[in-house]
């Protein structure tokens, strides 16, 4: 066997000897350290590929995965507000009376076709 895997053998077998809590804590440990390192792979070889369009050489210098994705998470915000922005506004300009009616008739016809779907 490898230097490596004989040092990981005989640290399986002391954590073995530990408490519950220290196994527990070595488990967090060990899934921390490589979901960060997953983290950084995907952050610094992936995200510039995948937010990147066709950009020239200086656009591609200055943005970092992280202005990319602030940039993407923006739009998805913009590109939102202007579809459901609008409902929400007029929503809120509206009174409760309105809102009731509104609700009453959505109730109703849901009723309706529940009774016809029944027969």
């Amino acid at each position: 066997m490898s230097g490596f895997t004989e040092k990981t053998l005989k640290a399986i077998e002391t954590a073995r000897t530990k408490s519950e809590r220290a196994r527990h804590t070595i488990a967090l440990i060990i899934a921390g350290t490589f979901t960060f390192v997953l983290f950084l792979i995907w952050a610094f070889i992936l995200l510039p590929f995948r937010f990147n369009t066709v950009a020239t050489d200086s656009e591609q210098e200055s943005n970092s995965p992280f202005q990319a994705l602030k940039a993407q998470v923006g739009g998805a915000y913009d590109d939102f507000m202007k579809n459901v922005g609008g409902q929400v506004q007029k929503l809120k300009g509206s009174d409760t009376g309105s809102l009731q009616v509104e609700y009453q008739k959505i109730k109703s016809q849901a009723q309706t076709e529940q009774q016809t779907q029944n027969n």
